[in-house]
């Protein structure tokens, strides 16, 4: 899940300087849409993790879910 989102990011970073936590989900589920159903809240709380510590920088548009508030 992590190298995922990592990569995800590196590839959005590539094409432009500001990316947003919806940019990586989307690139995420374009790539791995069977991780829909599956994994939408690991996707979602992967990328909110990682922002938080600083591994990657996304800024935050609100659209994702609320990993903390489940």
């Amino acid at each position: 899940m992590i190298a995922t989102v990592l990569y995800s990011y590196d590839q959005l970073v590539k094409e432009k300087a500001c990316v947003s936590d919806k940019e990586v989900y989307d690139y995420v589920l374009d790539w791995k849409p069977h991780w829909k159903e599956e994994k939408e809240f690991e996707v979602c709380d992967a990328i909110h993790n990682m922002a938080m510590l600083s591994v990657m920088k996304v800024s935050h548009i609100g659209e994702l879910m609320d990993t903390l508030l489940i």
